[in-house]
């Protein structure tokens, strides 16, 4: 996996669902994290995954910048 990138300041839990498909996939992917959600497997590759992987995502983002508060 890459080096960390810095989440975007305008996509939260509340807006993630106004990214397009290839949005949430851009996204994804910028984190590097698309691997982790869809290990090969492209099939399963729509836009109701994508968004479930990235609000999960950003909910462990809050979660982990709660943590350190």
């Amino acid at each position: 996996m890459s080096a960390m990138v810095e989440p975007r300041a305008d996509l939260n839990v509340r807006t993630v669902h106004t990214l397009t498909t290839y949005d949430l996939r851009q996204e994804l992917n910028r984190r590097g994290e698309f691997e982790r959600f869809f290990p090969g497997d492209d099939a399963r590759c729509n836009y109701d995954t994508l968004l479930q992987a990235m609000t999960k995502l950003l909910m462990e983002d809050a979660d982990s910048a709660a943590q350190l508060a």
